[in-house]
């Protein structure tokens, strides 16, 4: 049956040999999509079939979703960045506080701040006074730190060191984002030297209108005096000659070898032309002041011995009356006063009287006279 089925193919063959038959444009179509559906469903694995469109369709759907929600993720923290919304107790929006959208999902960096001051002169005496210029940028706020416990929170502060010293001045700022920076500078404050003068009076020969000046002044080494008739010198302890008697206001300034100084006035009285004695209106003897005999160095040193504060005088005398018109004591010499002693004795408590003369360094004559009140302390014995 096999063989009889062969020989009749090979008689068609031979049959229709050479001769070609074209289907119809509609049956070629059908037969073509019959064709692509038998692939479409064969799971050939190298032909394009359902199993690769599946999964194509759901790799594609797959990212489409993917893309999506991870830009709603993106725009849903965006506006819980940029959007700031403050609401009432009742969960509505408040006036005045309608939220706002940045699109700059970024915050920008920050300057950084830096600090920097200048000052004119680092270096001067006490008081010494400093202004301070801020030439610090990028910054919102400012804190001043003198190095003495000072402080200020101006922007260009001026400030007065009234101590000598070496200040470390501290200059921090903050920008933004609690960003800070400092800077520092040394500032030197000098003391200033101290002007003392004084006359010398022993030396002084006041009758020929010579003056020995005394320089007492602290911490200073060069001098300037003015001796208020147009005359100046530079010397420490200078001697000067007046032309004429009279009153002179006398000034020395000293300064210190880092420039600062100092002034000290004087007024001249020991050239006036009314050379005054002033006594003291109540005196107290001293239990020791017997030892002394009234003797004393310097005016006003002595508070336990009744003398004069005087200006100068050629010839003194002074005698001291009780009561009842007795002297109780004598003296010539313009260095001695009354210690209160009669007869080795602290003298009884009352009112005395004294009476001074003698000749001022121009010439002229003094014959003073007044009261005053012996106190004693109630353990003295009585006279």
């Amino acid at each position: 049956m096999v063989k009889e089925l062969q020989n009749l193919e090979k008689a068609f063959q031979e049959a229709f040999k050479g001769k070609r038959m074209q289907p119809s444009a509609g049956l070629l179509r059908r037969l073509r999509f019959r064709l692509w559906v038998s692939d479409f469903f064969s799971l050939q694995p190298r032909k394009l079939n359902i199993f690769y469109t599946v999964f194509l369709t759901g790799g594609i759907a797959s990212g489409i979703l993917l893309t999506t929600n991870t830009k709603n993720k993106a725009e849903d923290l965006k506006e819980e960045i940029t959007i700031s919304e403050k609401t009432d107790e009742k969960g509505a929006i408040s006036e005045g506080n309608i939220p706002s959208i940045n699109n700059n999902t970024e915050k920008e960096a920050a300057p950084i701040p830096e600090a920097r001051f200048n000052v004119t002169v680092r270096e001067g005496c006490v008081p010494f006074q400093v202004n301070f210029e801020n030439t610090s940028k990028n910054i919102e706020r400012s804190h001043w730190e003198f190095g003495n416990g000072d402080f200020s929170a101006e922007p260009n502060p001026s400030y007065t060191f009234n101590t000598s010293g070496i200040f470390n001045v501290v200059l921090n700022v903050e920008g933004k984002n609690n960003a800070s920076d400092s800077y520092s500078q040394i500032i030197k404050v000098r003391e200033k030297p101290k002007a003392k003068i004084s006359i010398n009076i022993e030396e002084s020969e006041i009758g020929k209108r010579n003056i020995v000046f005394i320089n007492r002044s602290e911490g200073s080494e060069k001098f300037l005096w003015e001796f208020g008739d147009s005359q100046v010198s530079n010397r420490k302890n200078p001697v000067h000659h007046y032309d004429d008697f009279g009153i002179y206001n006398v000034i020395l300034i000293a300064e210190s070898g880092y420039g600062c100084t100092d002034t000290a006035k004087f007024t001249n009285k020991f050239i006036a032309a009314n050379y005054e004695l002033s006594f003291p209106l109540n005196f107290h003897p001293n239990e020791f002041g017997r030892n002394n005999n009234g003797f004393y160095e310097q005016a006003g040193s002595e508070t336990s011995v009744f003398y004069p504060v005087n200006e100068g005088v050629i010839d003194y005398k002074l005698s001291i009356y009780a009561s009842n018109g007795i002297e109780v004591f004598s003296t010539k010499n313009i260095k001695q006063g009354w210690n209160g002693y009669i007869n080795a004795r602290i003298a009884p408590a009352g009112i005395y009287s004294y009476k001074a003369s003698g000749v001022y360094p121009n010439n002229k004559n003094f014959d003073i006279e007044g009261f005053f009140k012996v106190i004693r302390d109630t353990n003295y014995p009585e006279y």
